[in-house]
């Protein structure tokens, strides 16, 4: 099964931490960047065919493959020990999300003779087995499953005792997960069927093609409580650099 990386941004947010590299390349460990660890971590699960769908400075994207990998023929590599394919396919520095899927990456999707392809965002990790989400895609006969975590909390946060008015039980000065509310976790697996609606590049994959499918009722998600993190801010590639060897599995 193909896996298509995003990894066409620039990351605004994080953009003294880059030196205008892709945030893709942002290193969260001394030695490894985010793109290095999803690699690994569809890799360690037997995925092994990748498209990095990329945008602004892809030139240091394929630069980076072919610097920490050997080269054995065309596109298929040796990196980490483990064999793999990978071609990194520049869709334009001014395509939105829903542009990342178009051109050559449509195309070569198209070719691949599995019926679903995965997908994910090159901004966060997660320790869920993509066989959980790729199984209830397959029992629900979705177009379009993704895993979801709990809303992370961006305050601190209290909790009030139910028995005394006013009375504080509990505080936390970095908030408490929301376990009502899920937000999308960017983990996907995709049915190729859904591959024809793909045309413009100026459209978000959110917003209009992901919203067009759950309005069909054509959209599931798993739910997942275990380790999530996203990297959009200094604070959360703070956070990786410290905790990710103690938390994330696919080390």
């Amino acid at each position: 099964m193909l896996v298509v990386i995003f990894a066409g941004g620039k990351g605004t947010r994080l953009d003294s931490l880059q030196n205008n590299s892709p945030k893709s390349l942002i290193k969260i460990n001394k030695n490894k960047n985010i793109l290095e660890y999803l690699l690994n971590y569809y890799l360690l699960q037997g995925f092994n065919k990748f498209l990095i769908s990329t945008g602004y400075n892809y030139k240091d994207i394929k630069y980076y493959i072919k610097k920490n990998s050997s080269l054995k023929k065309k596109n298929s590599y040796y990196l980490f020990k483990k064999k793999f394919f990978i071609k990194v396919i520049n869709t334009g520095k001014k395509s939105n999300t829903g542009g990342r899927l178009t051109g050559k990456v449509l195309s070569l999707l198209k070719k691949d003779k599995e019926k679903d392809f995965l997908m994910t965002y090159c901004d966060g990790i997660t320790n869920c087995k993509l066989n959980n989400i790729i199984k209830l895609h397959r029992q629900t006969n979705s177009k379009i499953t993704f895993l979801s975590v709990p809303q992370p909390p961006r305050f601190g946060a209290l909790i009030f005792s139910k028995k005394k008015k006013n009375k504080i039980k509990k505080f936390s000065q970095t908030g408490f997960k929301n376990y009502k509310l899920h937000i999308n976790a960017g983990f996907f697996v995709i049915s190729k069927k859904i591959l024809d609606t793909i045309k413009d590049k100026s459209l978000e994959w959110e917003s209009y093609y992901l919203n067009k499918f759950i309005k069909k009722g054509e959209v599931h998600s798993l739910k997942y409580n275990g380790f999530w993190k996203a990297m959009d801010t200094r604070k959360d590639v703070s956070y990786l650099m410290q905790n990710i060897k103690k938390e994330y599995e696919f080390y």
